[in-house]
């Protein structure tokens, strides 16, 4: 055992690691760099964010005042005044909050995005009647108001509307075609929230529409067939009304070329095309359908879905030639705008009392989004063309047959003696 223990120490070591220890080391640094690459460079999707608002109800003279419209022998349809910010009503920079359902009460106090619904109200109808008021800075939907006078029979008011009284019509005229065309749109779908409206058809009749605070003032502001001369065109046309303002992938081509001497196909340059263009803000670029595929910018630097683009920007997508198959040949490219000039809004429910109060909401004057999806096959031409290597390769067999040529062509037969 001595003579073991001797001649294992005086052994030279050995510099050399053994390769299981190489190989410990390679599979931990692997490890660190996949951890690094993978895991730290993963998108986090937290929970959209809750908003909070508190509703105030307007008040004139210290009195919280509602707008009515009387129409049949006894009817109302009444309209809360609701405004985000303060209780004055004149003060035209205080967003309006209108109402979602007929049938419920309107309540003060905070309310809250996070709700079931989504955050940001869909319904191209809404935001069509929403844009069209000039309460949200629209055209008008009493598009003649400028010449209306009061009624004969106000004794308190003589003569053309008030600018004020011009404000509060429109606030009516906002929140009577929301209400009409939710009534009309889900009527026999058993959501009685929408369609509630008592006497549905006398309402399409006369009617007179009164500024009041339920005691000391009640001011009328019109009186006649509101419905007819106002709200019945912009229902129908709310009804049938997509987004106005659109965006579409343009393909300056449709060839798809490799990159290089590389084993991706890319296709030719994208634009984006809106109208109108002058109200495109920005847009992002997402794609789906074909696995491997990818956008890079007009350098060959690849972006994600949440890259912003700028309106005169173009991009190209790529993908691996392997990906590329008889079953899976094409991708969707989505779009995502951002435009200006459109109001949006979002759906605020009570904090308090959420079973109870309507559903309202808030408009927003934040970029308005529009996406728009264009499908586009990777049916890349046959290349008839020779990549560098394969150049080189001809070049070079050309050269050895040369050679070849030459050698055999000094090469002499020896004569016999």
């Amino acid at each position: 055992m001595e003579k073991i223990y001797e001649e294992n120490n005086n052994r030279p070591k050995s510099r050399m690691l053994s390769f299981s220890t190489v190989l410990s080391f390679a599979v931990a640094l692997f490890a660190i760099v996949s951890l690094i690459a993978v895991g730290f460079n993963q998108i986090s999707y937290a929970a959209p964010e809750t908003k909070e608002i508190t509703i105030k109800f307007g008040q004139i003279d210290g009195k919280v005042v509602h707008l009515e419209g009387i129409y049949g022998a006894s009817k109302q349809l009444w309209v809360p005044m609701m405004f985000e910010n303060s209780t004055d009503t004149t003060d035209t920079s205080n967003p309006v909050i209108f109402c979602m359902e007929n049938s419920k009460r309107a309540g003060s106090g905070t309310y809250e995005t996070g709700d079931e619904q989504h955050d940001t109200y869909s319904d191209s109808g809404l935001i069509y009647i929403l844009n069209q008021s000039s309460v949200n800075g629209g055209p008008g939907i009493v598009d003649d108001v400028d010449s209306l006078e009061y009624p004969v029979e106000e004794l308190t008011k003589r003569g053309k509307l008030e600018a004020n009284d011009k404000r509060y019509l429109e606030i009516y005229a906002t929140q009577m075609a929301m209400w009409m065309y939710l009534h009309e749109k889900y009527e026999g779908t058993g959501d009685s929230r929408y369609g509630n409206i008592e006497d549905y058809d006398t309402l399409k009749g006369e009617l007179a529409v009164h500024l009041s605070n339920s005691s000391t003032l009640n001011r009328t502001l019109f009186k006649g067939y509101f419905y007819n001369h106002y709200i019945r065109d912009l229902v129908e046309e709310a009804k049938t009304a997509r987004n106005s303002k659109t965006v579409t992938a343009v393909l300056a081509s449709e060839s798809i070329s490799l990159v290089g001497d590389s084993d991706t196909y890319q296709t030719d340059k994208i634009t984006v095309q809106a109208n109108p263009s002058s109200d495109l803000v920005n847009y992002s670029v997402d794609l789906e359908g074909l696995n491997g595929a990818y956008v890079v910018d007009k350098d060959g630097t690849t972006r994600d879905p949440l890259y912003v683009f700028q309106p005169s920007d173009y991009f190209y997508i790529r993908v691996p030639v392997n990906k590329v198959t008889d079953e899976t040949k094409k991708v969707t490219i989505k779009i995502a705008a951002e435009f200006k000039n459109y109001v949006d809004g979002e759906y605020y429910v009570s904090q308090s009392s959420k079973d109870t109060d309507q559903k309202v909401v808030k408009l927003t004057h934040e970029n308005y989004r529009v996406e728009n999806a264009t499908e586009i096959s990777f049916v890349p031409a046959p290349d008839t063309g020779m990549t560098t290597a394969q150049t080189i390769y001809f070049i070079g067999l050309i050269v050895l047959l040369c050679g070849v040529g030459i050698i055999y062509a000094n090469a002499k037969p020896v004569e016999e003696k």
